[in-house]
């Protein structure tokens, strides 16, 4: 019995031990968050003097990519300083020749096995880099608002050559959609307003995205991920020490999930992702941080959170577990990690979302908890095939 309560200890203190981490890491940022303004763009920037290549990859979404292409070309930054380009992959010959109405260019691609990296690095190779000094990545079903360009702008004049702008839901018709924006909102409080505000880098989200041109046509074109892009091309800019910036004021309306089997399939993708790249850069962590690159040090610290539903669920257990059941290190440690997670949520919860709608949000929870535990088991060849996010109008 002794060696079983000794094994149980063990198990439960690394448990707890990485639960712990959990909570400190992503509460030090909310909570820097709240406390601290990030700093901002220089002041009294000319406006417009940005020459923008705005790409969206379009991988048969033909129901909402005339849309995001019209609202691309209703920006109020200068109409001869940018060129909408998209990267139309597998969509219906009606949607191309509708596409080709519109003021913009249309590239056709074709591959066995699509992914953005391919789509975006065909783009960049028919572009003239004399043409253009900036891109914008959008995904197509994002919507910039009026002024995402100028603010985009603003950025990079500062001196800037990576600038994450902040994607906000387009829709929150349903109860997996309303906690999908939620979720979204608390990643931007935490994962760039915060770390902004403590002087360290933007994290990337894969669209709503801003870049130098010729930086970022090398370094797309050393990448090969069939998922995660952005994680990859998040490393190689934090490698050479590249600072990304946040820009709050440039809104991206980004259509958030609206079914549990879309977001179970969409988790699936990011959570491999995540794995992947989490086993395949430890040592290099490590060594970025003897190096002094806390931007890649704290990057790869961020691969080894888990996912924030998960979380949830399995600190909930764990406290009400520990109330009912005899465990390891007492109740008061476990309620007490929970409330820790709790208030690290609080602080990044946006207070626009308390309304009705959350109370019965609320009640899925269970089941996309249940659906982020099933596809723990499931990650298997999810790396190495395009997982594709249908949307829609």
């Amino acid at each position: 019995m002794n060696v079983l309560q000794g094994i149980s200890t063990a198990i439960f203190g690394l448990l707890f031990c990485y639960l712990c981490y959990n909570v400190v890491f992503q509460f030090l940022f909310s909570l820097a968050g709240r406390l601290i303004r990030p700093q901002g763009p220089k002041a009294n920037q000319k406006s417009g003097n940005t020459r923008f290549a705005v790409l969206i990859p379009a991988y048969r979404e033909d129901s909402v990519i005339i849309q995001t292409a019209t609202q691309a070309l209703q920006q109020s930054y200068p109409s001869d300083a940018y060129d909408v380009v998209v990267i139309a992959d597998s969509l219906q010959p009606d949607t191309v020749e509708q596409l080709s109405r519109l003021p913009l260019r249309v590239v056709e691609v074709h591959f066995e096995k699509s992914t953005k990296a391919k789509s975006l690095n065909t783009a960049l190779g028919q572009l003239r880099p004399t043409d253009y000094d900036a891109v914008v990545v959008l995904d197509a079903d994002n919507i910039m608002t009026a002024d995402a360009l100028s603010e985009f702008d603003r950025w990079l004049q500062s001196g800037f050559q990576a600038v994450q702008g902040k994607r906000v839901a387009k829709n929150k018709d349903t109860a997996v959609a309303f906690l999908d924006a939620i979720s979204e909102e608390i990643n931007n409080h935490i994962f760039r307003r915060g770390r902004r505000s403590l002087g360290l880098s933007s994290s990337l989200i894969g669209s709503a995205a801003a870049f130098d041109f010729t930086l970022f046509k090398r370094l797309m074109s050393q990448i090969e991920a069939v998922g995660g892009f952005d994680k990859e091309l998040e490393l190689r800019l934090f490698t050479e020490r590249i600072k990304i910036a946040y820009a709050e004021d440039a809104l991206v309306l980004d259509e958030k999930v609206r079914k549990s089997e879309v977001f179970y399939n969409q988790r699936r993708r990011w959570l491999s992702a995540q794995w992947r790249y989490l086993t395949t850069h430890i040592g290099t962590g490590f060594g970025q941080l003897f190096k002094g690159n806390l931007d890649y040090f704290v990057k790869f610290c961020d691969m080894l959170v888990a996912p924030r539903l998960l979380l949830l669920g399995a600190l909930s257990l764990l406290a009400v577990g520990s109330l009912l059941l005899p465990f390891p290190f007492g109740a008061k440690a476990w309620v007490g990690l929970w409330l820790g997670f709790a208030l690290t949520l609080l602080l990044a919860f946006p207070k626009e979302y308390f309304t009705k709608q959350l109370l019965v949000s609320i009640m899925q929870i269970p089941h996309l908890f249940w659906l982020m535990f099933r596809l723990l088991f499931n990650l298997k060849g999810a790396n190495q095939q395009f997982i594709h996010t249908p949307h829609e109008n």
